[in-house]
């Protein structure tokens, strides 16, 4: 039984070859190239028209950090934050 367990474990080393990386996993370590060459793949399989992919096409959108209680319930976002409307 136990070594039925590991019979999974043997698999790991053909997954890592077969399996891609994310997309988004290699546009936020900078690797455009790679991440273009999987999303025609996927345009291919899907039997979609290509786009003309860049690399600002992966361009994540700037999240502002910080903040504080009192900006949450600031008038601007009162009507997100207001439990009553």
């Amino acid at each position: 039984m136990l070594l039925f367990g590991f019979l999974p474990i043997l698999f790991l080393p053909v997954l890592k070859f077969v399996l891609p990386e994310s997309i988004r996993f290699l546009a936020g370590k900078g690797r455009f190239d790679e991440a273009i060459h999987e999303m025609r793949r996927i345009e291919k399989a899907a039997g979609v028209p290509a786009i003309n992919w860049t690399s600002d096409s992966f361009a994540a959108p700037v999240v502002q950090s910080g903040g504080s209680i009192r900006q949450l319930f600031s008038p601007r976002l009162s009507v997100m934050t207001n439990s009553s409307g």
